[in-house]
């Protein structure tokens, strides 16, 4: 390989490098800016509370009116309810947190404090919920 062609090589190798940095660090940022709220359609609730029973092996009549909240970043869909559990007056805990990514179904990620796995873009920026983060 002649020393031009080489050069050009080592070039283009760290030019790819260098891009590939900055798509990581600015990634973050990026996903950020993309998060949309999105309108809580009739299939959404039915999911979530199909998702808060596989998880939790006992029934919820669903999330609470008035407490589901639903958006996008990037790929991935998020939400946040209260889902009450018949058996205790109160859901001091919530709301739940759920996450659905591209082509699987909605998996509850936890209560109250999962809210922070959240994007801050969405969760504080679009839906203006505070949590314990």
């Amino acid at each position: 390989m002649s020393p031009m062609r080489i050069r050009l090589v080592v070039l283009a190798t760290t030019a790819a490098v260098i891009a590939a940095a900055l798509a990581i660090a600015g990634g973050s940022a990026g996903a950020a800016s993309a998060c949309v709220n999105l309108k809580v359609t009739a299939g959404v609730k039915p999911a979530l509370k199909a998702a808060y029973f596989a998880i939790h092996h006992r029934h919820s009549p669903g999330p609470t009116p008035g407490t589901t909240f639903y958006g996008r970043c990037g790929t991935t869909l998020y939400a946040a309810a209260d889902m009450p559990d018949p058996r205790f007056a109160e859901t001091d805990d919530q709301p739940e947190s759920f996450r659905k990514l591209a082509g699987h179904v909605w998996h509850d990620i936890g209560d109250d404090g999962s809210l922070c796995t959240i994007p801050k873009s969405l969760r504080l920026g679009l839906w203006h919920l505070r949590g314990p983060c």
